[in-house]
């Protein structure tokens, strides 16, 4: 059956794709409803919007919008269209819109809702917001297009709104015909074909309007001096609307409809916010002052509350008046092709349905795409075949992602009907290109070329007829070439969904059942190799890209380039050796290792270490024998030689041509066209990039390996990355034979510490890394042997190096271990290293510590040795139970000293600095000098048993010294502290013990052991001496306070009989008094009991002339004061007084002078009378001394 034969309707009928808002011919309105299919989606949004609407017919609403969003090709221009005819009920032969649609709504309440609404008088008023804009386009435009077509509805002219206005004037006073058959008159032409040139035709303009009434000519004169030609607002034309709408529903006699239908609106808007708003503010308008009557419907590509969504803006309002909202998608107008295009007889139906079950798979086959998106298929069933053949499921989507990206590019026109004109035409038109066939045809995609061509811009067209002349011409293309070409224009913009690869583009060319892939696959590979030659196409790759007249300028400028060979070779390097094989290192174990990198003869990393080549031949060299990789490999080298068939050097070719066009193009200043080309190149750049990355990958996989001089298998794996890995890991084994006594990895610092502090030996001898610890020891052994050092930084180096391979952590642990069993030991500056030590870590572990640190082989201790050791620390601290293992008896032995030392420093700081005059400073110092030096000579057991061994003697001395030192600041002390104590006291009072002669010869043993301290002192002879002294001391004391006791006690009776007798009371006499005693009973010397009498003179002095001074001034009083008395007058001037009477003068004080008594009678021993009469002369001499020029003199 051929195809044309198929249809239940004839394909080859004329069908207008293009929905025009303003094409109202009867035929094509007609055929508009005659065809308009209604699918169930459709049936949902006609049931919500009439709904609303019938609600409105009974209520006033503001909720007067309705908002119909879809994508391009979804039909809602056509609905928006449909809508129109049903709201005015629009006939066309001889039908009603109603009477065409209502059946199909297969609804009877909704048929009776658009019944009722279209029985409504209406105007509805369809524009497309796109052709209607004016030319300065600016904030308003929204308003001034709605007013435009207002007042064009109403006859009137809108482009105009002085004009429109003017017309409405007329109108309103009911005399426009009377008008334009005067202006006629005196023009002689109709008013509506001139009236664009009023400003020219001002004389009859304004004749008409006086001889008709409408105005004066003087009032006519002014309307046309007014400059404002389009002086327009909102207020004024919602206004206007509304007296209108109100006035129409009057003359109706009942409801009265206004519809403003505009197509396009989100894209005339776009973001926009001073239209958003203006629409905003016009809709908001309407719904106040209109009640309802007017109602307001848009088209947009957006949903509503998407476009609404401005930053910084509240479009709250205009939400809620476009409170009906209708969503179209797609597959709307997949529906309405495959019901108003592809509709089939019932016979084609069972034939499609019967070839179906016979070639199913055959047909799933032919529809395979490769990374192309998952919703792309061919056909779901039998169902599906019949009802899209020719066709495919995948067009359906594929083509309407095609005019949204082109219109998103710009590669089409803006008119949206174009999309939809595509999806219907673009159908029906290669469906026409095949309709001779029979069943076993089929659409490819290309054919929709010649349908979508139409609305292309001139620069797309024109690259495809520039290669279809070629072609003609036998210019490098073919015929065949050209429908290939088409195809990558067609899918240039989706490679997402669809890449063009050789696979996909077989599959999209497709135009036949029993097509033979594998001769199409050639055709189209013989294909794309002209079109990339003549720059009609470029490759990246796998995929293919169809080249604009720019892109193919800048691509045969491109082709011109020679690239650096050298930069190839360091592109393919960095690939492989930052993509491939990212790491110049390899991990075997826990032991990682460095990687020298070679790409053929260019080293590319400066790391030293095990070496890789890479032979790729990107250089030009060629690639090397199997005898030369042989032998090239046995020096050490492991080698990857990449798979040939792998085109990697094309990839790598046209990215270094790519980049160097590009950097030749950086200073030049490019269009906007040309700039995104070359960003595009660079992305191209980049794929490239990646596409060779991967054929190097594969070319690693297929790859051929040597290592040290053999061929090598690596384990097949689908990383490349693991087989080079693999292929290393072969040399490390062979390079680094002994890499395997090393049995155990460590991974931090804390495990050695471990190892330091808490080693245990293994159990059953199983000691881990035994044969590593093996090895470092007989080096060890081997060194001391020739008495040569061996530093930690030097056996690091060793033990990684060939033939071992360590990890260095690794030979820190067993140089720990062979520290932690005593069998080496770790020296610096020649000092051992304690293994508790906080830096014992730095010095095995980095370098500058490393390099300091001697790590020998630990000698073994005599018996003898540690025999005098411990016996003379015993000697030394006492303690006779320290142990007899070596190491267990250096760490008591190194307490024992730390101990004894502490303790001597002790005395030190403590007992000989609080009296230096102890005896036995020197030895202490002597003896702890001796211990800190043993101290001194290291934490290793060996060097401290030796040290101590070294000073038995000395050690053997200082323990005697120190036992003396111990006796005697264990029970002597107190007896020597005590003799200083009273050697210190009796220096001033030696003298009282005149005649004592046992108690002088008891000061004399104090005062010779406390200037001569010896530890050989006769502390028992010293310590009576001290009770000697005290006791005779106590005895004198006691007898001198009894006897200045008395004293204070006569002395104090003669001054209260003093004051007494003249009649004086003086509280200072008792506290004095009290005073004197107190310090008697107090003092702790001799001296100071002496002093008592010079002191009991002072007070008895002072106390007499105190008595005197009250006894004198209760008996002579001071004289008044004499007075004068002042006055002071009115005037302010102060006036002298006459002075008061004055007293008589007051009698002389007497002066009375006092003598100490000790000065008068001194201290004197006297034998005889006339010793007596001397004694007795001499004081009175002394008195009368005293009495010259005084009244009086006191005896104190």
């Amino acid at each position: 059956m051929k195809i044309k034969d198929m249809f239940e309707h004839d394909i080859d009928r004329n069908i207008n794709g293009v929905i025009k808002v303003d094409q109202e011919d009867d035929g094509s309105v007609r055929q508009e409803l005659n065809e308009y299919v209604v699918t169930d989606e459709l049936r949902r949004h006609f049931k919500t919007l009439f709904d609303a609407y019938d609600r409105a017919l009974d209520d006033t609403t503001d909720k007067i919008g309705v908002w119909i969003s879809g994508s391009f090709g979804s039909g809602k221009s056509h609905f928006l269209k449909m809508l129109s005819y049903l709201f005015t009920n629009r006939e066309a032969a001889g039908k009603t819109a109603i009477e065409y649609i209502a059946p199909r709504f297969e609804d009877d309440e909704l048929a009776d809702k658009a019944k009722r609404a279209a029985g409504v008088t209406t105007d509805a008023i369809l524009f497309n917001m796109g052709i209607k804009s004016p030319l300065n386009k600016d904030g308003s435009a929204v308003a001034r297009i709605f007013a435009k077509m207002y007042y064009e509805s109403r006859g009137f002219y809108g482009a105009d709104f002085k004009l429109a206005r003017l017309e409405r004037r007329i109108d309103d006073a009911g005399k426009t015909q009377e008008f334009r058959a005067a202006f006629e008159e005196i023009n002689h032409s109709p008013w509506v074909d001139g009236r664009e040139d009023y400003d020219f035709n001002s004389d009859d303009v304004i004749e008409a309007l006086s001889r008709t009434g409408v105005m004066s000519k003087d009032e006519a004169e002014r309307w046309y001096e007014k400059s404002e030609s389009n002086d327009f607002s909102i207020d004024q034309l919602t206004d206007d609307i509304a007296k209108y709408t109100k006035r129409r529903e009057q003359e109706c006699g009942g409801l009265y409809r206004m519809i403003f239908m505009a197509d396009e609106m989100s894209q005339f808007i776009a973001s926009d916010t001073e239209l958003m708003l203006n629409l905003q503010s016009i809709v908001e308008a309407l719904g106040t002052k209109c009640g309802g009557r007017v109602w307001v419907m848009v088209t947009g590509q957006q949903a509503i509350d998407q476009i609404t969504k401005v930053k910084g803006s509240d479009f709250s309002k205009i939400q809620d008046r476009f409170n009906t909202r209708l969503s179209l998608s797609s597959s709307c107008a997949d529906e309405v092709i495959r019901r108003r295009i592809l509709a089939k007889n019932q016979d084609a139906n069972d034939l499609l349905k019967a070839e179906y079950q016979e070639r199913s798979a055959v047909l799933n086959n032919l529809y395979s795409f490769k990374d192309a998106a998952a919703d792309l298929i061919g056909y779901e069933g039998a169902e599906d075949f019949a009802s899209t053949y020719p066709f495919a499921d995948y067009q359906f989507k594929l083509i309407q992602k095609i005019m949204d990206e082109l219109r998103n590019h710009g590669a089409s026109g803006k008119n949206s009907s174009s999309a939809e004109r595509s999806m219907l035409s673009g159908f029906q038109d290669s469906a026409r290109c095949i309709e001779d066939k029979d069943q076993n045809a089929l659409v490819p995609l290309w054919r929709f070329y010649n349908t979508i061509s139409t609305s292309l811009e001139d620069y797309h067209r024109r690259v495809v007829l520039r290669a279809a002349d070629a072609a003609q011409k036998g210019q490098g293309l073919e015929e065949c070439d050209i429908p290939v070409l088409k195809l990558l224009f067609l899918i240039l913009y989706v490679d997402k969904d669809m890449p063009a690869n050789a696979e996909n583009l077989v599959t999209l060319m497709t135009d036949d059942v029993r097509t033979d892939r594998i001769n199409v696959r050639e055709q189209i590979s013989q294909s794309l190799e002209r079109l990339v030659r003549q720059n009609y196409v470029a490759r990246n790759g796998e995929t293919y890209k169809y080249l604009t007249d720019e892109e193919q300028e800048i691509a045969q400028q491109i082709s011109r380039v020679q690239p650096d060979a050298a930069k190839i070779t360091s592109k393919a390097a960095q690939i492989m050796f930052r993509q491939v094989f990212e790491n110049a290192k390899v991990t075997v174990g826990k032991n990682v290792f460095d990687v020298e990198e070679y790409l053929d003869d260019t080293r590319f990393n400066s790391a030293s270490g095990l070496a890789l080549r890479v032979i790729s031949g990107v250089d030009g060299t060629p690639i090397p024998s199997r005898e030369d990789l042989l032998l090239g490999s046995s020096r050490g080298e492991a080698i990857v030689v990449l798979d040939s068939q792998q085109d990697y050097y094309d990839c790598l070719y046209q990215s270094a041509c790519i980049e160097q066009y590009l950097n030749s193009r950086q200073a030049d200043n490019h269009s906007e066209v040309v700039a995104s080309i070359l960003r595009g190149k660079q992305e191209e750049r980049v794929a490239l990039d990646k596409r060779a990355e991967d054929l190097m990958r594969q070319a690693v996989l297929h790859g051929t390996f040597y290592v040290y001089g053999s061929e090598y298998s690596p384990v097949k794996s689908a990383s490349a990355k693991n087989m080079i890995e693999d292929c290393v890991r072969q040399l490390v084994s062979v390079t680094y034979n002994k890499l395997s006594l090393i049995d155990k990895n460590y991974d931090s610092d804390m495990q050695i510490k471990q190892i330091l502090t808490a080693y245990t030996p293994a159990m059953n001898g199983q000691e881990s890394n035994a044969g590593a610890i093996e090895a470092v020891m007989r080096l060890l052994e081997a060194r001391a042997a020739q008495h040569m050092q061996v530093t930690m930084s030097e056996l690091l180096e060793t033990y990684h190096a060939k033939p071992y391979g360590w990890a260095e952590i690794d030979i820190a642990a067993v140089v720990a271990t062979l520290l932690a069993q005593k069998r080496a030991r770790l020296l610096c500056a020649g000092q051992a290293i304690d293994l508790r030590d906080s830096k014992i870590l730095d010095y095995l572990r980095k370098a500058a510590k490393a390099r300091q640190a001697v790590v020998e082989a630990r000698q073994q201790l005599s018996r003898a040795a540690i025999s005098k050791a411990r016996q003379a620390v015993e000697e030394l601290s006492g303690n006779h139970t320290l142990p007899l293992e070596e190491d267990s008896l250096a760490e008591a032995c190194r307490e024992e000293l730390e101990k004894r030392r502490d303790s001597l420093a002790s005395l030190l700081s403590v007992e000989y600095l609080r009296n230096p005059g102890y005896p036995g400073y020197t030895e202490v110092v002597d003896a702890k000098n001796l211990i800190e030096g043993l101290l001194q000579s290291g934490r290793d057991a060996v060097d401290l048993i030796m040290a101590i061994a070294g000073k038995e003697e000395e050690l053997g001395d200082a323990a005697e010294d120190l036992e003396d030192i111990d006796e005697f600041f264990g029970s002597k002390v107190a007896v020597f502290d005590s003799a200083c104590e009273i050697f210190k006291r009796m220096e001033s009072e030696r003298d009282y013990f005149e005649g004592d002669s046992e108690t002088l010869d008891a000061l004399s043993v104090i005062g010779g052991a406390v200037k001569q301290p010896s530890l050989s002192l006769q502390f028992q002879k010293l310590s009576e001496a001290n009770l000697q002294v005290r006791a005779a001391y106590k005895e004198l004391l006691d007898q001198k306070r009894i006897a200045m006791l008395n004293s204070v006690e006569e002395r104090y009776g003669d001054i209260e009989a003093y004051a007494q007798g003249k009649g004086i009371a003086l509280a200072r006499i008792g506290e004095s008094h009290s005073a004197r005693k107190d310090e008697v009973h107090n003092a702790a010397t001799l001296t100071a009991l002496d002093a008592v009498p010079v002191k009991l003179d002072r007070a008895q002095t002072t106390l007499y002339k105190m008595i005197d001074d009250a006894y004198e001034e209760a008996n002579h009083p001071k004289p008044a004061n004499t007075s004068v008395t002042v006055t002071t007058d009115y005037s302010g001037v102060t006036a002298p007084g006459q002075p008061n009477k004055p007293q008589s003068a007051p009698a002389p004080r007497r002066r009375v002078k006092s003598v100490s008594r000790s000065m008068v009678f001194r201290p004197l021993e006297l034998s005889s009378q006339q010793q007596i009469d001397d004694y007795l002369d001499v004081a009175r001499k002394e008195l009368l001394r005293s009495l010259e020029g005084n009244d009086a003199i006191r005896l104190g």
